[in-house]
Order: C-alpha cells, then structure tokens, then sequence
C-alpha cells in the first residue's frame, strides 16, 4: 500500500521534472546565442534531471522505481507525439504534422547537439530525427539513475 506521503512525494517529483522540462525548453532559445554555452546546456539538463531524482530519493520507499514512473509521466506528450510519428514514419500512412512538430519542439533541449551527429539516413529519414524520437524514451531514466545511486550509498535515504 502507498501512504499519502508517498503519493504526495511522487507528485511532487512529476511536478519537478515537468517545470524542470519546460524551463530547458525555454532556456535553449537564449543559450543558442553563444555555442559554447548551447553545447552545455543538454548536458546541465541532464545532471539536473539526476539531481532530482537523487534529491526525491530520501522521501520514496522504491525510489529508482517512483523516479522512473514520476519520469515517464512527465514525458507523456513526447513520448506519445514520438511514438505516432514512429508509426507514421514505419507504416507510411499519413498523420497530422502537430505531432512532428510536438516531437521536435519537445526536445528542443538537445537542439544544440543535433549539428553534431553524423549526417546519416536510416529508412529515409535523418539520425537526428531518430534521436529526438527516442529521447523521450531514455530521460525518464536519468532521474531514476540518481535515485537509484542515491539509494546504493551508506546512510543517505531515510527507511519508512
């Protein structure tokens, strides 16, 4: 059974991740104005996310679980506008080009590091298509990393 503290923790965790998404989402446009900074803005984002979940760890019975849950719950909208264009890009059969650009405007943290990849095409499509596609899948694993890291050290969660 969940206690009321748990739930309300794990809600705090999605509200977390959710403004933590959306401030990156907002703070890349400004970064984009000097290169060097944009280049580490997906990695600050990054060490943030696993920050969280380090931090939320202390408060959670199954920490790396609730902070991969409280993750996946915060990437909904990339993880469903990815998973419609995965299936547009696979079946060929047209759908409305909302959820192309949702996808992209969803990953606009990792824009900067989009001229980095290599120049390739698989099943005619650009790599870094498939990157924004899949990254929703993967950030939900960074803060269950730092919850997960968190609950390895000696002496730094609290039992319930």
């Amino acid at each position: 059974m969940i206690s009321t503290e748990q739930k309300a923790s794990f809600r705090e965790l999605f509200i977390i991740l959710s403004l933590i998404h959306f401030c990156f989402i907002l703070l890349t446009p400004m970064l984009l104005q000097n290169l060097y900074l944009a280049r580490l803005g997906p990695l600050a984002y990054l060490s943030v996310l696993v920050c969280t979940g380090f931090i939320s760890a202390k408060k959670m019975r199954q920490p790396a679980l609730y902070a991969f849950l409280a993750g996946c719950l915060s990437q909904t909208p990339g993880i469903i506008s990815s998973l419609v264009v995965i299936v547009e890009i696979l079946s060929k059969y047209e759908m409305p080009d909302a959820f192309d650009f949702a996808a992209q405007v969803w990953q606009t943290p990792f824009a900067p590091l989009f001229p980095l990849l290599p120049r390739i095409r698989l099943i005619d499509v650009p790599f870094y298509y498939w990157v924004t596609l899949l990254l929703s899948f993967l950030l939900p694993l960074f803060p269950a990393s730092g919850a997960f890291i968190n609950c390895k050290l000696p002496n730094q969660r609290v039992k319930n």
